[in-house]
């Protein structure tokens, strides 16, 4: 190499080497970000954003150091601002640690907010990219989201641990749904679904516990565009996650068909549901499908679950339940809120995509006088270790 190349090459080289081995610039060390668990909205009296943290004390948490059996795990604190960003620097006021989001477990939403419109207060969160998309999504019913964040747990360090294990044991029993804030954010872009977002309530709301032991997950808030504006019950919850093929397992409690006022409890093993929209004589027709299967968890009565008559009753008696529940769900969602939280606009927007666009913008009156089929096929697939109760 003459001299003339390597007057050329090596300042090259060295600018290479500054640009791949100039590392994480930007990266903090862990010490110096603030770990947040969970954060809360509220909407404040005087129309402000009411910004609620939930942030991990990691000395108390992972050391368990002697000398501090009274401190708390978490530090809670709520700052405000007109938008959630401006609440968010406002905390820098009091915080010494710069906001780590990727930890989040839990959003919670006071009811009052949710009622202005959640739009503008996730936008935050869809738009950080430190933020974890798969964070849950809750509504606190008739309290407050610094109320709820403020309760301590007997069970777990961290209050956002406790809750977010309520929801993953309770998705498994087909009760609750994960509504999680990807999800929130895809329906609230969907013209042809209105969201759903679980619901968290204490119930004692009079009381002045600030344990954990008197919160239930349960129901669901119903939305229309952007704003809550009612419930599901728990029962319409269960109605909708079967509607939505959402459902992963859970308890049935039907009658017992051979011992009038005795109830048998079925174990779903699984299910799959199909919903499609046909037309006939150029009437929009919702037609619903489910195919469970399922095995004898529980029962009341001293007659053999061995009779195949007996298993085919209560087969039978599976599906009616399981229709009923469905048909109660569409009932409130078509005659209540007239409101489609099941999606029959989004098969629309698929399947007939010149019927949408001319229908879209009165959807909500012709959602709710759509007829409604629904069809349940129930297997028991075994009856457990004994055919003879005791």
């Amino acid at each position: 190499m003459n001299r003339y190349h390597k007057i050329i090459v090596f300042p090259v080289i060295i600018i290479f080497l500054s640009l791949i081995l100039s590392g994480c610039w930007s990266n903090k060390d862990i010490s110096e970000r603030a770990l947040i668990a969970a954060v809360g909205l509220d909407m404040g009296e005087d129309k402000q954003i009411e910004f609620t943290i939930q942030i991990i004390n990691p000395a108390v948490v992972s050391a368990q150091q002697p000398g501090t059996p009274n401190e708390s795990p978490v530090w809670i604190h709520t700052s405000k601002g007109t938008t959630v960003f401006e609440a968010i620097r406002n905390q820098f006021k009091v915080s010494n640690k710069s906001p780590f989001y990727s930890h989040i477990q839990l959003i919670v939403i006071g009811e009052k907010m949710a009622k202005e419109g959640i739009s503008d207060v996730l936008d935050f969160f869809e738009r950080n990219h430190e933020t974890r998309l798969t964070a849950n999504i809750l509504i606190a019913k008739g309290t407050t989201a610094q109320k709820i964040l403020s309760l301590k747990s007997s069970l777990e360090q961290i209050p956002a641990v406790h809750l977010q294990g309520i929801i993953a044991q309770h998705e498994k029993s087909g009760e609750i749904q994960n509504s999680r804030l990807i999800d929130v954010v895809k329906a609230l872009s969907n013209e042809g679904i209105q969201p759903t977002i679980s619901v968290i309530e204490i119930a004692n709301a009079g009381g002045n516990s600030d344990d954990m032991h008197n919160i239930m997950i349960q129901g669901s808030g119903v939305f229309r565009e952007d704003r809550l504006i009612g419930w599901l019950e728990p029962e319409e919850t269960v109605g909708l996650l079967y509607i939505k093929n959402m459902v992963k397992g859970g308890i049935i409690n039907v009658s017992n068909p051979m011992e009038k006022g005795k109830t048998i409890s079925i174990e779903e093993i699984r299910s799959s549901v199909k919903t499609d929209v046909k037309f006939i004589d150029n009437k929009p027709y919702f037609y619903i499908n489910i195919d469970a299967h399922g095995s004898i968890a529980g029962q009341q009565g001293r007659k053999t679950t061995a009779d195949p008559f007996m298993l085919k009753e209560l087969e039978k008696e599976c599906e009616r339940k399981l229709k009923s529940i469905a048909a109660n769900t569409m009932t409130v969602s078509q005659k209540k809120y007239k409101c489609d939280i099941v999606g029959v606009g989004e098969i629309m927007h698929i399947k007939y995509t010149e019927y949408w666009k001319q229908v879209k913008n009165d959807w909500r009156n012709i959602y709710s006088r759509i007829p409604v089929e629904i069809n349940v096929d129930f297997t028991i697939q075994r009856t457990g270790r004994m055919n003879t109760p005791i």
